[in-house]
Order: C-alpha cells, then sequence, then structure tokens
C-alpha cells in the first residue's frame, strides 16, 4: 500500500448541471427543471454535525434488492462474523415487495423510487421513499431539480435524519472509515472487475486544514480468479475490522451462480466472500438482484421514518428566482416557503490582520486576471459598469492580486493622428484602483479579431488603415500576395508613411501620451506593469497562423516576408553576401500544410538545412529581434523613472515543436531547432530593456494534444522559460486557452515552481495571467476551483499587499542597457540545459477538496 498525505482543495471531475429547458418524459428521460441554488446546497453539508454522517453503534446490516417487472422485493442480511475465507454464508431476510417500477437511490435502510404506477391521474414522476422492514412509505414533495440522476441521499446515522441534497457528480464512492470521511476511487467510477489491480482511498484526517490522505490498495493475486468477469460496486466499509465490502451490481435470474458478497481486508491484503443465501425463490422467477448499501439496523424498526414528515426543502412554482430558507431541528429537516424575491448574497469582508510564514513568501506567485478584450467598447465607452463592479469586487474577495487589460490603440486613436482619448480607460482604472487591485495595461498596437479565443473586433485606427488602402505593403503580406491588417509589418518601423511619422514613432507617441494622461495611477502604484505590443496579438512574432487566413491549427503556417519592403530588404542582403540568386523561398508551403508534405521544411533534405535555407531564416528572426528592440527601448524611454515593470510576450508555438525542422516556429520568426536555441536573444534582449519575459500556454500538457501534431509544450515551456532565468531575467506567463479543470491548473502551479517550494523560492515565475475574466469562470464550481488555484500560487499563504515581502517590490525603471552588442548575442545561439523539473507540482489541486472548501467558506459565512 502506498499512502501519501495532501493538502487538497479543488476538482475539475465535480460538476453541476444547470438547464431552464424541458425534455419530454419517457422511460429514460426525465423532466429537467431549474436547479436548487448551489449555495444553499453547499449550507445544507455546512450545517450537518460531523457525527450524522460518521458515527453509529449499530451493526450494520445489507439491504438487498431483487427486481421484478413493475415490483421490487427488499431482504437483509446482518454483517458476517470471521467468517471462512471464501467458504461461509449468511442467510438473507426478506422484508417486503414493492410495486415501484424504478430503483432511484438508497440510504441508510431507506429507498427512493422513481413511482409512476401509483400515480395513475396525473402526468409525470413522482419520488417516494420507502421502509422496506416496515412496509412504511412517502411521497416526497414536488421539487424543482436537475436531473433525476444527478440526485443523491445522505444519512445521518447519529440523528436519524435523511438528507436530499444535490451531489456535486464526485467521482468516487463515500465511506465511513474508521469514523472519517472517506471517498473510494477506482478506474471506473465505482465499479471494478477482476482484471483490475488497484484502487484508492482517500480519507479526510483534517476537515478545518481540509487534509486528506490518500491510500493506494493493489488485490492480492487470487483477486482475478476470485471475481472472474464480475462487475462489482463498493457498498461500504465493515467498522469492527475496516473491511471493504464489494457487491456484484446485477445478478439475473438466468444466472445459476450463487450470489456473493466481497470482503477486501486493507491492513491484511487479503479477500473473502461470502454467499447470501434466502433469496434463491425469488431469482427463479426472472429478477435481478443487487447489494444497494450497508444500513442502519436501528431503521428496521421503523422509528425513523414519520408518515407525513417533510425530509426535502421545496419551494413555491415562480418565474422569479427564489430565495431559499431552512432550518434543521434535531431528528428532523423542515423547509420554509420559498419567497420569489431577487437577493444578492454579499461576502464577508474582514479587516483582520494576515499573519504569514516568510519562508513561504518566497514562493508565493501574484495572479491576475485578464479582463474582457471588449471592456471599453469600440465607441471608447465603458460598457455595464455595474456589472465590471461586481465582478472585480469578486475577484478580490477570491484574493486575486491584480487585472490585466488591453488598452487598445485603435480605440484610443481612432479619430486622428495624436487624437488620443483615455476617458473610458481612466473610469474602469479608478474602478480597479478602487477595489485595491493591481494593473497590468498592454500597449495593444494590433487588431483584437481573428485569433484564437477573439470574440470581438476592434480594428487598428481607421487612418491607419485608410494609408494601408492606398499602401497595402505596410501590412505583411505572405507569398500568395495576401495582406494581414491585424498589424503593421515591422518593414515601416522607421518609414515615415503615417502623416510624417514613423511607425515607432507612432507608437512611442502613444505610448508617452498614456504616461501623461495615466501619471496617477503610475505614481500611486496601482499600474504596475507595461506588456509592449509587438506584433500579432500584442506577440514578439510574425502572424504566420491567422485563422482570418484561413489557418487551421495545426498547420504550418507561411512566412509574412513578401511585402516589397521586406523584398528589397532580402535583395539587398543577399547582393551584400555575393549571393543576388537567392530568393525568398518559394516551397515553404500553404498555412495548413505539414511540414513532410513541402520543400522547405522536409525533414531529412529540406531547404531549412542548406545554406541559402540558413541565411534566409537568420535574416527572417534577425529582423523580427531588431523589431522587438528598437520599440522596448522606446518603452524604456517613455516609461524611465517609474516604478512598474515593462513586459514582452512571446508566443507559445507548441506544434511541431518535436519535429526536426519546428516548422510552425520558423514561421513564426522563432529560429529554433534541435541544435539551435531561438529563444536565448530574445531573453538577451529583455535583460537589456530590463524588461519581463512573458510566456504563454502555460497549462498545456503533451497528452493533451493530437500526436498528428507532434506538439511538445511541456518542453518548450521548460526551454523559454530557462532561457529567462539562465539569463537572470523576470519570467511571467499566461494560459493560451480557457482552463477551468485542476489539470491544467495544476500545470500551472508546477510551471511556475518548477522544483517546488523551496526556502529561497527558485526559480520561480514572477507572476501569472489567467485568460479570461468571464461569467463561466465566475460560476461554480469553476470560481471555487479557481479560489483555490490562487491558494496553490501563493504558497498556501492569504493575499499579501506588500510585494517587498515575496521579493517584488519595485524600483524605478533604469535606462536600457548599453553595455552589449545587440549583434552579438543574436549570434548567441548555443542550446543550453533546461532547469530540471518535476513529474508533478508538490501542491497540487487534489480531487475532493472542492466540496471541503465550499463547507468552509459557508461555515465561516453562517459564523458571521
Amino acid at each position: 500500500m502506498k499512502t501519501r498525505r495532501r493538502n487538497v482543495s479543488e476538482d475539475h471531475d465535480l460538476t453541476i448541471t444547470r438547464r431552464n429547458t424541458r425534455s419530454k418524459t419517457s422511460m429514460n428521460r426525465i423532466e429537467y427543471t431549474d436547479p436548487i441554488p448551489i449555495d444553499l446546497i453547499m449550507e445544507i453539508f455546512a450545517r450537518l454535525p460531523a457525527k450524522s454522517v460518521t458515527r453509529s453503534s449499530a451493526r450494520p446490516h445489507l439491504l438487498f434488492m431483487c427486481k421484478k417487472i413493475c415490483e421490487v422485493l427488499f431482504f437483509s442480511s446482518p454483517q458476517p462474523q470471521n467468517p471462512d475465507e471464501n467458504l461461509s454464508h449468511v442467510v438473507a431476510n426478506y422484508h417486503m415487495k414493492s410495486p415501484f417500477d424504478v430503483q432511484y437511490s438508497h440510504c441508510g435502510g431507506l429507498v427512493c423510487f422513481i413511482d409512476k404506477p401509483i400515480i395513475k391521474r396525473k402526468a409525470g414522476t413522482a419520488l417516494v421513499v420507502c421502509n422496506p422492514s416496515t412496509g412504511q412509505s412517502l411521497t416526497l414533495p414536488k421539487v424543482k431539480t436537475i436531473r433525476l440522476e444527478e440526485l443523491e441521499t445522505f444519512h445521518g446515522e447519529g440523528s436519524n435524519v435523511v438528507y436530499y441534497i444535490i451531489l456535486l457528480m464526485v467521482k468516487g464512492f463515500l465511506v465511513n472509515y474508521n469514523g472519517k470521511l472517506g471517498v473510494i476511487v477506482s478506474h471506473m467510477r465505482g465499479d471494478v472487475y477482476g482484471s483490475d489491480t488497484s484502487f484508492k482511498l482517500w480519507v479526510l484526517e483534517d476537515a478545518e486544514k481540509q487534509e486528506w490522505s490518500e491510500h493506494t490498495y493493489v488485490f492480492p493475486a487470487l483477486w482475478k480468479n476470485l471475481v472472474g468477469n464480475i462487475s462489482l460496486h463498493f457498498v461500504g466499509v465493515t467498522r469492527s475490522s475496516n473491511e471493504i465490502v464489494l457487491s456484484p451490481n446485477k445478478q439475473y435470474g438466468n444466472e445459476i451462480v450463487p450470489f456473493y458478497v466481497f470482503y477486501y481486508k486493507t491492513e491484511r491484503n487479503t479477500v473473502r466472500r461470502v454467499e447470501i443465501q434466502g433469496m434463491e425463490p425469488f431469482k427463479a422467477q426472472g429478477s435481478m438482484t443487487s447489494v444497494l448499501r450497508m444500513m442502519n439496523p436501528n431503521l428496521i424498526t421503523g422509528k425513523n421514518l414519520h408518515k407525513g414528515s417533510s425530509i426535502f426543502l421545496r419551494g413555491e412554482e415562480s418565474t422569479h428566482q427564489l430565495q431559499w430558507r431552512f432550518s434543521i431541528k434535531q431528528g428532523s429537516l423542515r423547509t420554509i416557503q420559498a419567497t420569489a424575491t431577487k437577493t444578492e448574497t454579499e461576502a464577508r469582508e474582514t479587516n483582520t490582520t494576515t499573519r504569514y510564514d516568510d519562508k513561504m513568501l518566497n514562493n508565493y506567485v501574484p495572479v491576475y486576471v485578464m479582463l474582457q478584450l471588449g471592456v471599453i467598447t469600440n465607441d471608447n465607452v465603458l460598457s455595464n459598469k455595474d456589472k465590471i463592479k461586481k465582478q472585480l469586487k469578486k475577484l478580490k474577495q477570491s484574493q486575486v492580486d491584480g487585472v490585466m487589460v488591453d488598452v487598445w490603440w485603435g480605440i484610443v486613436e481612432s479619430n486622428g493622428p495624436k487624437q488620443y482619448n483615455w476617458s473610458a480607460y481612466r473610469d474602469l482604472f479608478e474602478i480597479v484602483q478602487s477595489y485595491g487591485l493591481k494593473l497590468q495595461a498592454i500597449m495593444s498596437f494590433h487588431r483584437c479579431g481573428g485569433n484564437i479565443g477573439d470574440d470581438v473586433n476592434i480594428p487598428i485606427p481607421k487612418w491607419v488603415i485608410e494609408i494601408g488602402d492606398s499602401n497595402p505593403d505596410i501590412f505583411y503580406t505572405n507569398k500568395s500576395g495576401n495582406r494581414n491588417k491585424e498589424c503593421l509589418s515591422l518593414s515601416v518601423d522607421n518609414l515615415s508613411l503615417f502623416k510624417g511619422r514613423t511607425a515607432v514613432e507612432m507608437y512611442r507617441d502613444y505610448m508617452k501620451s498614456f504616461r501623461e494622461n495615466m501619471e496617477d495611477f503610475i505614481s500611486s502604484g496601482v499600474i504596475i506593469d507595461i506588456e509592449v505590443g509587438l506584433g500579432p496579438a500584442g506577440e514578439l512574432r510574425y502572424p504566420s497562423y491567422s485563422e482570418t487566413q484561413g489557418w487551421v491549427f495545426p498547420g504550418i503556417g507561411e512566412f509574412q516576408c513578401y511585402d516589397k519592403y521586406l523584398r528589397l530588404d532580402y535583395e539587398e542582403e543577399v547582393r551584400r553576401i555575393g549571393h543576388p540568386e537567392w530568393k525568398l523561398p518559394e516551397n515553404a508551403g500553404k498555412y495548413n500544410d505539414i511540414p513532410e508534405a513541402t520543400g522547405f521544411f522536409e525533414y531529412s533534405n529540406g531547404t531549412y538545412l542548406t545554406e541559402e535555407g540558413n541565411f534566409f531564416l537568420s535574416w527572417y528572426s534577425r529582423k523580427l529581434l531588431l523589431h522587438g528592440d528598437q520599440i522596448l527601448d522606446e518603452a524604456n524611454k517613455v516609461f524611465l523613472g517609474c516604478k512598474l515593470k515593462l513586459a514582452a510576450k512571446v508566443s507559445g508555438i507548441h506544434w511541431w515543436y518535436k519535429s526536426d525542422s519546428h516548422a510552425a516556429e520558423l514561421t513564426a520568426g522563432y529560429y529554433n531547432l534541435k541544435n539551435r536555441d531561438g529563444y536565448r536573444a530574445i531573453a538577451k534582449i529583455m535583460r537589456r530593456h530590463h524588461a519581463i519575459l512573458n510566456f504563454t500556454c502555460l497549462e498545456m500538457r503533451n497528452t493533451e494534444q493530437p500526436a498528428k501534431a507532434k506538439s511538445g509544450p511541456q518542453e518548450l515551456v521548460q526551454q523559454v522559460l530557462s532561457c529567462g532565468w539562465r539569463e537572470g531575467i523576470e519570467v511571467a506567463g499566461e494560459n493560451a486557452l480557457p482552463r477551468f479543470d485542476r489539470d491544467g491548473y495544476n500545470q500551472i502551479i508546477l510551471n511556475a515552481r518548477p522544483n517546488g517550494i523551496n526556502q529561497d523560492g527558485k526559480p520561480r515565475m514572477f507572476g501569472f495571467t489567467y485568460l479570461r475574466l468571464s461569467d463561466k469562470l465566475l460560476s461554480e464550481p469553476n470560481f471555487s476551483t479557481f479560489k483555490t488555484f490562487l491558494k496553490r500560487m501563493h504558497a498556501n499563504q492569504e493575499y499579501c499587499p506588500e510585494p517587498e515581502r515575496y521579493n517584488h517590490e519595485l524600483f524605478p525603471l533604469e535606462r536600457s542597457r548599453s553595455d552589449e552588442s545587440l549583434e552579438k548575442f543574436i549570434e548567441e545561439t548555443e542550446p543550453i540545459d533546461p532547469f530540471p523539473w518535476l513529474e508533478e507540482t508538490d501542491m497540487s489541486i487534489r480531487p475532493f477538496e472542492s466540496i471541503m472548501s465550499l463547507l468552509k467558506s459557508i461555515v465561516l459565512r453562517n459564523k458571521s
């Protein structure tokens, strides 16, 4: 047995379904209605006394069901005491026969049915609770809920109360293990077969600290022969000997094999089986037999099911959102009629002094959330202020460090050259400041729309586009002559084509105006980061893969150097070195080609391996590096002396990374091969200008990518982050695609601290920005998972408003370094070994943590 102890918090496998549509009622399809609010669900959890789920002095029984057409028969038997392995048997006692049609759920000796036949005059179905030992039954009040298969029941053995709640689809089986909550997990959710070799048991060791222990049990060698091809499900755990009880899922009457129950003893790693006798006459009648659950024998007396008692939350039919209220008394759960009023739950705010572990703060990674792309509209208006206020308040209460926002060139300078309008952004920044959030501002000199995840369209300034109508060569151009108007070509960086200004001068003037108009936010420490847009999607790259051009993942993309200005530059360069016959590539394929289908990227004998190919790729990547260096130098001069950081973004082009030619990276301008590091020079440029290297795709794992793409996001992240750290610069990151699951979050946590928690907190990312704010992120259970992710990124510390405590103190920006030759470090391309990486993070978000996290927050809220 392997045992691990972890502090855990959310699970992407925990889901809750919300539906407002209705489907026709049939034998297999049940009516869908509005769900009970999740706050109420979790509040029910929170108010359950611990003893009601774990304590009972009675010896448990097994409850059996034999199901026939339109009726079920119930039996029970006591747990066998010290039977001989594989030889013992017990006799089941018959209790009753019920006319109900469909078995639904069960708990502690009570059974809940979907009852169709007994309601003959009414359409639809009803839920009925039955006590098989006494024959008593109770029809539950009608309740608006989600799919009936998502309804679960919990029995409080100590207080003799039955609770019905919506379970968040936990992929496991809940048990009482030594008086503690346990969850048994197998690869088939709650089932095991003779071919299985192991299963896991999670035990809640400390509810307050949310600490679980994980136990892996490996079945003994006789398991396969003993079980055979039978499908078993977990029934429970015996109190006296901690034996895990398993039963066949179903056994039909035409099966002549005996009905067995299996007992697995965890301490000795032994398995025994017990034959259940007494049900043979009923099985012979063509019925289906299964064990429902271990039950509390106190229910045999029938004293726990009171006729007419109200045991389910209910509400009046209403077109309004219902305000649910309830109370718990000793021995029963009653409801107060719901009122059709709309309410808003305000989160509790505290002013208590927070204590930090200084050693853990060394591992603190601040987290920011990217705001919506269209938070400022094309008309330069802050849309829906009330909604953004509510969202920012919720983010602040979740302990997010700050937010990031695109400051669109196409919005601010849309009316004409140097006609800047910052009013809407000032309105937004004031709201951000009012909630005590930090701000990362992106100088977005590109168009919004056409990239993965873009859901709005914000073009570059219309007067710039008009210039392009008469001179389309200001835009990036592919071999076919198609123009990409997402951003200006780097070829016009120093050409005075824009009402007397060059492109770089336009970018500089825009940043100067930003500083002048946002000086108060900069000096007050609200704006802490200026990310300088350097190309499409704000990234330092060519627009080699654009959906507006027809690109589809995992196409290799196309080179973007066929405008007249770059053509002339290349012709001059090849003449300078004595090869005027060399031309721009004509054999590099189309956007959606694969490498081996092209002459340029073909693995064994492609043009990229030749002297001509090497010269072209060096020229192509060098033009990109010079472009980034020049604009960052201008940004450094603009923000010189400000207490903030500069940053630039590099794209995570992970597809074809594991191919020899790295085709997708090459077309984007990253000359990166197995024997040539294409990211070292970028890191050196960042060091030169005191800038942060911001990288993407931190959430991705190799196994999530299609094999045909030959992707390597994990190795790519290791390479780029290591380049930054070895150059002594700060490295930050983003997710490339929205993720709400713990696997994605755990991968980000790993990349943020690849060597885990350590005394000096190195290496670690300078910060992480989550893309992006949405209603889906703020809904449950996604938001609870996100809050746990925040906690892990903060090294399990509370939000720290003093960056100097985790070594992020901001100093006045210094002038760019001039002691290094740009040409020299562009040529430094020898690969270096990446930093070592753990296989998985040491602070992962574990399964089942979300429930405990939600419970804790509800309990704290109730206490307030």
